[in-house]
């Protein structure tokens, strides 16, 4: 098992130290901080949150878009955004039904994938989470399995907002942001379905 190596500001001169040189630590709780040169890939950037959760909890929301993309919204600070599966631990995350395929494991850490994680975002904000869709596109997620996994939360405030915005989005953003992007991508293809689904 990897231990990640966390860094506790000790004192008040610390604490300023690390702030200032955030381009080099990252604070993931109040005085606790990531060294970023060890935060290079998913797998470490959620090895990272590992001595800061309970066993079985999901990263989410926040803090898988930082594994899953690098981008650290500034509400990272607020600590781990987890949930769980079962009631064990319910101070550090309410629980959630997720389906199985939405959570993946890295290391020894639970993180929802980047479908469920756009879901979550625009959800919890949309004009924010529409600005990091383009970087969760290119890490992995897809139109379809963002409807498909949308349809399948029940009774969450903005879900008809989220699924209206969805289909009225430029259609370029779901392929010019797609991993290997080529011109092909643009080809003729059957009416009613959607760009993102090109292989």
């Amino acid at each position: 098992m990897i231990t990640f190596p966390l860094i506790e500001a000790k004192n008040l001169a610390q604490l300023n130290e690390c702030r200032l040189s955030d381009d080099q630590y990252l604070e993931l709780l109040p005085g606790i901080f990531a060294d970023l040169n060890y935060c290079i890939t998913p797998t470490l950037r959620a090895y990272a949150h590992q001595s800061i959760t309970h066993e079985g909890d999901i990263l989410s929301a926040r803090s898988a878009l930082w594994i899953h993309t690098g981008i650290a919204p500034v509400t990272l600070v607020r600590g781990p955004r987890t949930v769980r599966l079962d009631s064990k631990y319910r101070n550090t995350g309410p629980r959630r039904r997720i389906q199985s395929h939405n959570i993946l494991k890295l290391g020894n850490v639970f993180v929802t994938d980047c479908d469920r994680t756009a879901v979550d975002l625009l959800l919890e904000d949309l004009e924010s989470g529409i600005g990091y869709l383009p970087s969760l596109l290119r890490a992995g997620a897809r139109y379809e399995r963002m409807l498909d996994c949308l349809e399948r939360i029940r009774s969450v405030a903005g879900k008809k907002r989220v699924q209206a915005v969805l289909s009225q989005l430029p259609s370029d953003i779901f392929s010019y942001n797609r991993p290997n992007h080529s011109d092909t991508s643009l080809m003729a293809r059957p009416a009613g379905v959607h760009p993102s689904s090109t292989p």
